[in-house]
């Protein structure tokens, strides 16, 4: 009795299924769910306009690339295509220019055929054409497109079902989809040339203490002039470097003391700073300026001298040193092109000066300067300016 029913057990293990007998395994993990591509791709857009706006068009065609691989759009293309007309007008060589051309133009025909009714499409092919290029051919280039009230099969009779819109205008509508970023560039508007130098000039209004304190001096304030002219260096061509001179007199009202004459001859190094996303608005500099300077002393008409004196015609009092000057200026760019500049500009500035000539009729220890109350060798002034300038 017992052997039958150690048999019938061994039957019943031999029949029972494997996956009865097997132990309980963990559940696999769930699977992370897949990476929001728009969201990618959109911040891949918002660094690419940070790019651009920063003059790295480099980046910008990276960052816009990656977002096409995530979310194409067509307007990507434009922007694309913005940039590399950009990367033309700085190309080195002229293979280089020609390359960025003919990526412009091939990322701007591609918005085209991607959105082939675009508000913008004329001047998308106007700037096609202005870069040597030949935007292609669609109805949608030749005429503009007409949205039909009510019909659209071509009959008039106003009861159609819209099946067949897109025959009239011979493509298919875009796609109405969400661009992850609109352009940057207004559309059609070829982006300005990049600038290589500049020229201007502007009437100063300044202040020095130690001059204000001379009371034999008519300098409680200075009035001038000055220009500069230079070039822009670097990869973006934002640093300023550029010849500088200053001409001040000494202003006061009535003129009846020894008259004051300062002037400047210097370099002025600025490190510029392009303000606007859609075009340039406005430009903010930051620099400084290393000068020689000299100082006169002279005598008006009906103002005798005094008695220590370097006795040089009508001089009193000359003396010459160098001047140092950080500098900030703010200018709004003006001009289709944004060559002209309306500006103004703040130059606190220090001088350390030489005694300057004696004169005979000086007392020992005495120079013309100390004479006229001015004893120490450094000047501190400020001056502020309103200028007007070009970019060429």
């Amino acid at each position: 009795m017992l052997r039958a029913r150690e048999a019938a057990l061994l039957l019943a293990c031999l029949l029972t299924p494997a996956s009865l007998l097997a132990a309980p395994t963990d559940p696999s993990p769930a699977e992370h769910p897949p990476e929001d591509d728009d969201a990618r791709a959109k911040a891949e857009a918002q660094a690419a306009a940070q790019a651009f706006a920063a003059g790295d068009y480099q980046a910008a065609i990276d960052h816009y690339n990656s977002a096409m691989s995530l979310r194409p759009a067509p307007k990507l293309y434009y922007n694309l295509g913005v940039c590399h007309q950009r990367l033309s007008l700085t190309a080195e060589t002229p293979a280089g220019r020609t390359q960025q051309r003919d990526l412009a133009i091939e990322n701007y025909n591609a918005y085209l055929e991607q959105n082939p009714r675009a508000e913008d499409r004329f001047e998308v092919a106007d700037t096609i054409r202005e870069l040597g290029g030949e935007p292609v051919t669609m109805p949608a280039l030749i005429e503009p497109v007409f949205e039909l009230d009510g019909a659209s099969d071509g009959d008039g009779d106003g009861d159609g079902d819209g099946e067949n819109e897109n025959e009239n205008h011979g493509q298919d509508a875009p796609a109405n989809i969400d661009e992850p970023h609109e352009p940057d560039e207004p559309t059609g508007a070829p982006p300005p040339e990049p600038t290589h130098g500049r020229i201007a000039g502007a009437l100063t209004l300044g202040y020095s203490p130690r001059l204000s304190a001379a009371t034999a001096i008519d300098a409680p304030a200075l009035i001038g002039l000055e220009i500069q002219a230079g070039g822009f260096v670097g990869p973006r061509r934002r640093l300023l470097l550029a010849g500088h001179t200053s001409l001040q007199s000494g202003v006061a009202l009535p003129a009846d003391d020894l008259a004051f004459v300062a002037l400047s001859l210097g370099l002025l190094i600025e490190q510029t700073f392009v303000l606007g996303r859609a075009r340039d608005v406005a430009l903010f500099g930051v620099g400084g300026l290393v000068a020689y300077t000299g100082q006169s002393v002279n005598t008006r008409e009906d103002v005798p001298p005094p008695l220590c004196s370097v006795d040089r015609g009508s001089q009193v009092a000359s003396r010459s040193g160098l001047l140092l000057a950080p500098r900030a200026e703010f200018s709004l760019l003006l001009g289709a092109q944004r060559r002209s500049m309306l500006g103004l500009h703040l130059q606190p500035s220090v001088a350390i000066f030489g005694d300057g000539p004696s004169g005979a009729t000086c007392s020992e220890g005495v120079t013309p300067w100390t004479n006229l109350g001015v004893r120490r060798r450094w000047q501190f002034q400020v001056l502020a300016g309103l200028g007007y300038g070009f970019r060429f």
